[in-house]
């Protein structure tokens, strides 16, 4: 029987949105929206979870680098099946 894991913090629709954005601070500030909303509705999320998260999206000093960082979460998710290679 196949477990159906719950989505991430992010989807690639974000990617998208923080794309357009004209602002470094504005696609922050979104990125920390989407990040909240998904803790108030995942109350088990674990912490360290949420800290590499936010530090991804602190991290970013473009727009393009925080849509590929976004992207990539989305991407290492369990929900997609995808596994990292070492």
């Amino acid at each position: 029987m196949n477990k159906i894991t719950a989505l991430g913090f992010f989807n690639m629709d974000d990617t998208a949105v923080i794309l357009k954005q004209k602002d470094l601070m504005q696609a922050k500030v979104f990125c920390f929206d989407k990040i909240e909303t998904f803790i108030k509705q995942h109350p088990q999320v674990k912490p360290e979870n949420v800290t590499k998260t936010r530090n991804v999206v602190t991290k970013a000093k473009t727009i393009q680098a925080l849509a590929i960082a976004v992207g990539n979460f989305v991407l290492a998710h369990p929900s997609e099946n995808l596994k990292v290679s070492k």
